[in-house]
């Protein structure tokens, strides 16, 4: 037959309970931290991928006219944006009926995201000059 157990073996101690205690507190304090950081994440990857989407409209527009050097501004979804639009190399071949040469253009696209961040995108694209 087994004895009963004596109290002082019995339950947590008061050592048990102060670190668990301790370990909550600690949990408990860095919750609210990591979830803040969590939503400043989202919200720019949100901007981010906002100012991706600008950045692709602006430049589909501008494939859908002939490309020609010269800059750009405007906003858009409350991105401002920047396009510089420069011949890299003309005259690939000799001029057409129409007075054109084929040229390779460098299209680059800046778009503030948010506060000092600004998105770059590059695009090569080829169009005629005169």
């Amino acid at each position: 037959m087994k004895t009963p157990a004596r109290d002082s073996e019995a339950g947590f101690t008061l050592i048990d309970s102060l670190v668990a205690v301790a370990t909550l507190s600690a949990m408990t304090a860095l919750l609210p931290q990591a979830i803040v950081t969590a939503r400043q994440m989202s919200s720019e990857t949100a901007s981010l991928v906002s100012a991706r989407l600008v950045a692709d409209s602006v430049l589909a527009d501008l494939a859908r006219s002939s490309p020609h050097a010269g800059q750009q501004t405007g906003v858009t979804d409350g991105h401002s944006w920047r396009v510089e639009t420069k011949i890299r190399e003309a005259g690939l071949t000799s001029r057409s009926e129409d007075g054109t040469s084929p040229a390779l253009f460098t299209t680059r696209i800046s778009i503030q995201v948010s506060g000092n961040r600004t998105l770059v995108v590059e695009r090569l694209s080829y169009g005629a000059v005169k």
